[in-house]
């Protein structure tokens, strides 16, 4: 069985190259609850 991720991680930094910025943001906040830092 597969345990779930401690709260406590975080993701330090992640690069992606996409072709729309303001739609992949909104997926990546809105469905998947990452938080933006900075920009």
């Amino acid at each position: 069985m597969i345990a779930p991720i401690d709260p406590g991680v975080r993701i330090g930094h992640v690069h992606l190259k996409v072709a729309d910025l303001e739609r992949s943001l909104a997926f990546y906040c809105g469905v998947l609850g990452f938080e933006v830092t900075q920009r």
